[in-house]
Parts: structure tokens; C-alpha cells; sequence
């Protein structure tokens, strides 16, 4: 639609499709609703740098990922409703982390109409004795997130993560009490940690630490003071041994000095 503006003014109605839905089960091989995530694919996105970032720009024709908890939007439930959808030609990717196959199809949808997709996922990647992990992830408690807790857990269990250390910056959080209210502590394990961000040595992630619900940081270490403008790395990893952390892990060391990045 081409609109002239003339020095009076116009006025003009702008309808909008109505939009579809996409119903959806994911079913293991058994046909049990299991957990898995759906990634839709659309036309391809037109380019404009002003408006998106290079990570976007990356991902041509991505509409949305949906990350399922039961798996059957006839279920209810918060995450497992049928994904609203503007009408348009769609590619459906439906997976479950590395250990599972792939179901992918292509659908139309209709205006006002409803499109339902079963994919049939297979554990064709057999693992014993390892443990799928996330050492490094944030959720909204982190400046740089913002994914609900219950939101981290949910994207956990569709992508086949078995075990997770919590690290947000400078804040210890517990997933725990979010993964039992879903019912899901048969499928994953978490601890407390934390990733500590002091001003002149990088990031630190430690773990298992104690959890303090009465702590506004949650009982993190407090890297501040010493002659630096924080306490140097060794008195660090000192302080949450002492706490208890069993694991330190250095992030991203090969990262330039603040000075050097190109912003």
C-alpha cells in the first residue's frame, strides 16, 4: 500500500490479518508427550542493520523458538499452549538437544485456521556414563538476561540438558525449587554457583557454593577491596574454596582488555 500525505492531512484503516495457530505434539517413541524445542522458519527476513543485530542477522527467516515442557499444546499449561502465528508459509523444526533425532516439515497457515504438527522424536544418540552440562548460562537475576528462572529450567529440559551449575554474575541463585514445582527433578539436577565479575581480572565462575535466601546477593563472595579495585585472582578463588566451591573455571580468558575492544 502506497500512502500520500498531503498538507490537509489523511487518515486511513489499516486491517490486519487475523492470525493462525499451531497446535503441536512431541512424542518420543513410546508416543509419550515428552519436552522438546520448536524453532519456525519463515521467508527470508529482509536485512536492515539499523534494526537488528548481528547475531539476528545470522539467523535468516527465524520467526520464533518455542521451547515446550509436556510437549502437547492440548495439555495447557504456560508453555505448552498453541503458538499464535501472523498467516504464511512456515518451516516447523521440532528437536531435543544433540541425543534425539529431527522432525521437520513444512505448513501453511491459514488466517483464523489451525495447523497441527506431531513429531515423532527417537534417543538415537546413547549415552551412558555421561551427563549432558551447562557450567556458563544467566537468567533474569544476571543484568545481562532477561530469562525468568522458570524460563531457564523449561529451555533446560527441551534441549536434553541432564545437570546444571547456576551462574549468574554475582548473585547465587537455586533452581531447584522452580525445577521440583514443574516436576522435573527425575530429568535434571542443578547446584548453586556463581560467575564473579570483578573490574580488573575477567570472569570467574565457581561452584557448588551455599544458597542464603536471606542474602540479597544470595551469599555470593564479595570480590571488592585489596590494592586493586578488586582482590586479585588467587585471594578469590580462596574465598569460595572456602565457601566451599569445588570447581573454578576461568571465562572467556582470551578476551582483549577493555581497551583494545572496538565498540
Amino acid at each position: 500500500m502506497t500512502l500520500t500525505v498531503g498538507r490537509g492531512g489523511a487518515e486511513t484503516r489499516l486491517a490486519l490479518p487475523r492470525p493462525g495457530r499451531l497446535a503441536y505434539r512431541i512424542l518420543d517413541e513410546q508416543g509419550r508427550p515428552m519436552p522438546g524445542k520448536i524453532s519456525i522458519v519463515g521467508a527470508p527476513l529482509v536485512e536492515d542493520p539499523a534494526v537488528s543485530s548481528p547475531y539476528e542477522r545470522n539467523l535468516p527467516g527465524l520467526v520464533a523458538v518455542h521451547h515446550a515442557l509436556h510437549g502437547d499444546s492440548d495439555a495447557g499449561g504456560r508453555w505448552d499452549q498453541p503458538l499464535v502465528l501472523p498467516p504464511g508459509d512456515y518451516r516447523v523444526v521440532v528437536s531435543r538437544g544433540p541425543e534425539w533425532t529431527r522432525h521437520e516439515e513444512r505448513i501453511s497457515l491459514q488466517a483464523g485456521g489451525e495447523v497441527r504438527v506431531v513429531a515423532r522424536l527417537a534417543h538415537a544418540v546413547p549415552t551412558p556414563g555421561y551427563v549432558a552440562c551447562d557450567f556458563h548460562q544467566h537468567t533474569v537475576r544476571s543484568p545481562d538476561s532477561a530469562v525468568l528462572v522458570e524460563d531457564r529450567v523449561v529451555t533446560y529440559l527441551a534441549e536434553g540438558v541432564d545437570f546444571v551449575s547456576t551462574s549468574d554474575h554475582d548473585v547465587i541463585i537455586d533452581l531447584e525449587p522452580a525445577i521440583a514445582a514443574l516436576g522435573a527433578s527425575a530429568q535434571l539436577d542443578s547446584v548453586p554457583g556463581v560467575e564473579m565479575t570483578p573490574f580488573g581480572y575477567g570472569h570467574f565462575i565457581s561452584f557448588p557454593l551455599p544458597f542464603d535466601p536471606l542474602s540479597p546477593t544470595g551469599g555470593a563472595f564479595d570480590w571488592g577491596g585489596g590494592e586493586e579495585p578488586n582482590i586479585a585472582p588467587a585471594g578469590i578463588f580462596a574465598g569460595v574454596r572456602a565457601l566451599g566451591a569445588r570447581v573454578i573455571q576461568i571465562n572467556h580468558p582470551r578476551t582483549p582488555a577493555p581497551s583494545t575492544l572496538d565498540f
